[in-house]
């Protein structure tokens, strides 16, 4: 069964649409930047709802592992995708009772990185910023890197072409934010429509 996470939870009816749909993960960005941007404390009880539900994911920019480490605390993650840069030096000792997901943003025409980060999982993203802008990633290279390592694609998926994604770079799980809204907002028909395409596939 492919892995699907449903990113950028921000609202308990985002949260339920998700879970409802059958998500094996939410993610909540902790990027102050992001307009998916959710407090801590925000996040903390759409954590609890989740918990035994689903992955609980935070996504944080920074590499300051002292300060994810707390947030990770306060809110109740399961695991921590680095999306700013390179997962920082000893984050993998220092928080080894998190799952670690390294973001690997693949320009047209790269190849797959030769060495492959020692995460849980490797995120292959589009170009341009920390996610959800809406632009596809680089298929080819993902798929070579969807043989190397538990890959996670995302970048530009929508109900409409994740099941031609899934044919064509085979990963191990999608990761799907503006794919799924309507006017910056999730929205759960789009949600459910997601999930039923990447079901459908796995059939």
């Amino acid at each position: 069964m492919t892995f699907v996470k449903i990113c950028g939870i921000r609202e308990d009816f985002a949260l339920e649409a998700a879970l409802g749909a059958g998500a094996d993960a939410v993610g909540f960005v902790f990027d102050p930047a992001s307009p998916r941007y959710v407090s801590p404390a925000a996040a903390r009880p759409l954590a609890a709802s989740a918990q035994g539900r689903a992955l609980r994911i935070g996504v944080f920019v920074t590499d300051d592992v002292r300060d994810v480490r707390q947030v990770a605390g306060e809110v109740g993650l399961d695991a921590i995708q680095w999306a700013g840069s390179p997962v920082p030096e000893g984050a993998l000792v220092e928080m080894q009772e998190m799952r670690h997901i390294a973001v690997l943003h693949l320009e047209a025409g790269e190849d797959f990185p030769g060495s492959v980060p020692p995460t849980w999982a490797c995120l292959a993203d589009a170009p341009g910023g920390p996610g959800g802008m809406g632009h596809l990633a680089n298929w080819e290279a993902a798929r070579q890197g969807a043989r190397r390592c538990r890959l996670l694609l995302a970048g530009g998926l929508t109900p409409d072409n994740v099941g031609k994604a899934l044919r064509e770079v085979r990963p191990f799980g999608v990761d799907v934010s503006s794919g799924v809204e309507t006017d910056g907002r999730k929205d759960p028909r789009k949600v459910a429509e997601f999930l039923r395409a990447v079901r459908d596939h796995d059939k």
